[in-house]
């Protein structure tokens, strides 16, 4: 019987776009002798699964009924919905190929729990091989800001979640037999950490098509974003906001911390790479924090990054919104070819400065804020929609 390799995560370190690539590639690991499962959940409809988070962290986790995965699917039957994910798992333990396990929810299991997962996964007679990867704390951070904000919320650098007591829990569970892949290590790999993943289970990566999903938002998207968010979260009062308005992705530079909220988290920053490198090792901790005062306008000129912001902030003063969604290449094109040639000469007026303050300000801005001159253009765009 084969080997089983078991990859937890960690979050943050493309686990999505490991699944992905070997759900995608299915058939060609099969002929490396490799088996990626992949799960399916009829009380929900869901088929293809390819996150081994959901039937793992399901199975063994005391609170199942609590998954958040669970709720946002509306399963009742936990116990059925269970037994389902044991058999599958068997299945794909009984087959005589190395099997490939990718879960990055698991880290998020008890001590007790992953004790349970441990104890279960070395009785089926395969080789146990379990390896995570970890970003540094900086890196780290700025990814969960990130997410905070994709998520609809106002981010706050301060107080996010650390590392280290996940991988102190993990390292008491796993021992010494946990291998640790420093996130800068295997984005050096050709294809990125995916492709360092794949050859770390003895995977020839050159005939494969690897897949890259949820890549970071850029710097302008991520402060345009949690400015609307400051006014309008996602959830508000434990329920959907309607008036949240979600920008479309778009190109633009690599979100980083200014200069002044690096220095309200270094000391946090201090601690985490400190313990890191008590925990791991050399390697795993920041080399550079690099930081970012936003030009906007490495891809677009700051009158677009501006004026969707301002619009973004008028829709959310409707009662009724009249979407959720906006997009700023919809804003950038409105400039180039249908807005009001005069009210576009008067917008042109302001410096750069002056039109992208108020988006950094996010605190204390409202529409008020914004160049008067401004003022009719967004409206023009509003009534478009």
């Amino acid at each position: 019987m084969g080997k089983l390799f078991l990859h937890i995560g960690l979050h943050k370190t493309a686990s999505s776009s490991f699944q992905h690539t070997c759900a995608a590639n299915h058939r060609s690991l099969l002929r490396q002798d490799l088996h990626y499962p992949l799960f399916d959940c009829p009380e929900a409809s869901q088929k293809n699964i390819n996150n081994h988070s959901i039937p793992l962290f399901s199975l063994y986790t005391t609170k199942p009924e609590s998954y958040p995965v669970h709720l946002r699917w509306g399963i009742q039957e936990i116990q059925a919905v269970n037994e389902a994910y044991q058999q599958q798992l068997e299945q794909a333990i009984d087959q005589k190929n190395h099997l490939l396990l990718s879960g990055e929810d698991v880290a998020s299991l008890e001590s007790e729990e992953l004790q349970r997962l441990l104890s279960d996964l070395r009785s089926n007679g395969r080789e146990l091989v379990v390896f995570a990867c970890v970003r540094s704390p900086y890196a780290f951070h700025c990814s969960q800001i990130q997410q905070q904000v994709k998520d609809g919320v106002a981010m706050n650098p301060e107080g996010l979640c650390p590392q280290r007591h996940r991988i102190r829990k993990l390292k008491q569970v796993f021992g010494e037999s946990l291998h640790w892949i420093p996130f800068s290590e295997a984005c050096r790999h050709p294809q990125g950490p995916v492709g360092h993943f794949l050859e770390f289970c003895g995977v020839d990566t050159s005939t494969l098509s690897i897949h890259n999903s949820n890549q970071g938002r850029s710097a302008e998207l991520v402060r345009i974003q949690n400015l609307l968010n400051h006014q309008q979260p996602r959830i508000l009062k434990d329920i959907l906001n309607p008036k949240h308005i979600r920008l479309q992705p778009f190109q633009g530079s690599r979100f980083l911390l200014q200069p002044e909220e690096l220095a309200e988290v270094n000391d946090h920053l201090n601690t985490e790479n400190t313990a890191l490198e008590e925990l791991l090792g050399p390697g795993f901790g920041d080399t550079e924090r690099p930081t970012s005062r936003i030009s906007f306008g490495n891809t677009f000129p700051a009158l677009s990054y501006s004026l969707t912001a301002l619009i973004g902030l008028l829709m959310q003063h409707h009662r009724q919104p009249i979407r959720t969604h906006l997009a700023l290449h919809d804003v950038h094109n409105f400039l180039l070819n249908d807005c009001d040639e005069a009210h576009l000469r008067q917008a042109l007026v302001h410096e750069r400065d002056e039109l992208i303050q108020p988006i950094l300000e996010y605190k204390s801005t409202t529409s008020d804020a914004f160049p008067d001159a401004l003022i009719p253009l967004a409206q023009q765009f509003i009534k478009r929609l």
